[in-house]
C-alpha cells in the first residue's frame, strides 16, 4: 500500500508540476492584493490561483491569476480552465468567518491546482493568510 501511495503522488506531482522547494517567496503585491480582493468580497468568498515559477529550488510566487466562480458565505466554486502548460503554482481563497484552516472540500481542491494554498481569514490582514501544501500540510513563506 505504501509503495502505491508513494506512486500515486509522484504521478499527480509531476502531473500537476509539484517539485521540491526549499523556500516560497511572495511578493508583497500579492499579498496586498489577496488581502484587498477578500475585503471587496466579504462576505462572501473569493478564490484566485496563484501564478509563479520555480527556480533552484525555490518557489517564486509573482502573480494572481483569474478565472469566472461562485461565491457565497459558505463556499466557493470555480472552474479550472488553464492550460497544462501555464505557471499555476497554487491557489488562494477566503474563509468569511475566524477560521483559515483548510476543509475537506478544501483539501480535494489542493489536490487538484498545485503546491502551494492560501487561505485568508477575516478580518483579512498579514496575519490572517495561512498557507498549506497540497496535503494540507501549514507551510512557511517570506515575503519579498
Amino acid at each position: 500500500m505504501k509503495l502505491i501511495k508513494r506512486l500515486k503522488e509522484n504521478f499527480f506531482g509531476f502531473l500537476f508540476g509539484r517539485q521540491k522547494v526549499k523556500q516560497i517567496l511572495v511578493k508583497e503585491e500579492v499579498l496586498e492584493d489577496i488581502i484587498s480582493f477578500a475585503k471587496m468580497n466579504h462576505p462572501n468568498e473569493f478564490v484566485a490561483f496563484l501564478g509563479g515559477e520555480v527556480k533552484n529550488n525555490t518557489l517564486m510566487i509573482t502573480h494572481l491569476l483569474y478565472q469566472n466562480y461562485y461565491a457565497s458565505s459558505k463556499s466557493v466554486m470555480t472552474k479550472i480552465n488553464f492550460p497544462m502548460l501555464s505557471n499555476v503554482v497554487g491557489s488562494v481563497h477566503s474563509h468569511p468567518g475566524p477560521s483559515n484552516q483548510p476543509s475537506d472540500d478544501d483539501l480535494l481542491f489542493f489536490g487538484k491546482t498545485g503546491m502551494v494554498h492560501f487561505i485568508i481569514k477575516y478580518p483579512y490582514n498579514y496575519e490572517d493568510i495561512a498557507a498549506y501544501n497540497y496535503r494540507g500540510d501549514p507551510i512557511t513563506y517570506d515575503i519579498y
